[in-house]
């Protein structure tokens, strides 16, 4: 997780969502479908970008359009990502944002003097900070694949 950070291409905004929704998920942990809380779904799926499955990245639900509870995240690994129904997005309309980067098969130096991989984001904005993808999240599971443009 740390090259990802650490990557000089990711925005602060970026970052400071990763780092609240990492944050925010222990807390959630407890949220799962109970009389006093919202309902919620397990989804999974895969993502790709231009036909290519998304190496790494992070996919966030958040509920709009009359949906209301907290947002629900979790990580995307060689396309595929996760999220059970006790740490799920809530049930109904959800705006979906995706961030995402890959190698480039170079390596930088960090601050600690350590060598990571390379990352660059291969997700457009129109999937992220201006996304515009919704959907609707049922009880129980759901299935959302994702085929992103690199556009």
């Amino acid at each position: 997780m740390l090259y990802l950070l650490s990557n000089q291409f990711w925005s602060q905004y970026q970052i400071l969502k990763l780092a609240v929704l990492l944050a925010l998920l222990p807390l959630l942990a407890g949220c799962g479908k109970s009389s006093d809380g919202p309902e919620r779904g397990a989804v999974r799926g895969k993502i790709t970008v231009g036909g290519q499955p998304l190496e790494y990245g992070a996919i966030i639900f958040y509920p709009t359009a009359g949906t209301q509870g907290p947002s629900a995240g979790g990580q995307i690994n060689d396309g595929k990502y996760a999220i059970s129904t006790k740490n799920g997005p809530i049930v109904g309309k959800n705006r979906i944002e995706i961030t995402g980067s890959k190698h480039t098969g170079e390596t930088t130096r960090i601050s600690t003097g350590q060598e990571i991989p390379k990352m660059v984001p291969v997700v457009p904005a129109k999937y992220n900070t201006n996304s515009e993808l919704v959907r609707d999240i049922e009880s129980g599971k759901n299935t959302l694949d994702f085929a992103l443009d690199g556009r």
